[in-house]
């Protein structure tokens, strides 16, 4: 039973994850468009884009934001091999399965806390000083880019319940 609700979530969040990730590269391929018509404009013709670096900060935080469930999708991706290593192997995935629910929890806390900030500047009206570009939107993305990574480790704890032969 565990097998299958990993796979019917994997089934859900791959699709998802891939296209959110192809997101975060288009934005980085505008990014890397903008700041080289910005550098063109100010070198030989002396007129700087106006809110260039407004526009490159937001560009980081979807960047940010949209590849990091992609990241962490992959098998083993951002392993950084410490003590546990040495210890028994079923203890390892005991330690592996604590890990990735703690990931997840702390990442749902994540979403949830960024939603309620995105609701907050929403009720306050904020807008960047310069273009004066709405900053809830960005709140939201980050709340829904972070509910994906959570089901991203949730989907990694449910695999490596299967470790333990309960199904």
């Amino acid at each position: 039973m565990i097998v299958r609700l990993a796979n019917s979530l994997k089934r859900v969040v791959e699709p998802t994850v891939t296209w959110v990730a192809a997101l975060g590269a288009v934005t980085l391929g505008v990014m890397v468009v903008m700041l080289i018509v910005s550098v063109i404009m100010r070198k030989a013709l002396n007129a700087p884009m106006k809110g260039i670096f407004e526009m490159t900060e937001f560009g980081m935080v979807l960047i940010t934001f949209l590849c990091m469930s992609a990241q962490y999708f992959k098998p083993d991706a951002m392993v950084m091999e410490t003590f546990v290593e040495m210890l028994p192997k079923r203890l390892q995935a005991m330690i592996n399965s604590f890990i990735f629910l703690l990931d997840a929890a702390i990442l749902g806390i994540l979403s949830w806390q960024l939603f309620v900030y995105g609701l907050r500047v929403q009720k306050m009206g904020q807008v960047s000083k310069i273009l004066e570009i709405p900053v809830p939107p960005f709140a939201y993305l980050g709340a829904a880019c972070m509910l994906l990574l959570t089901l991203v480790f949730m989907m990694k704890f449910l695999f490596s319940l299967t470790v333990f032969g309960r199904d």
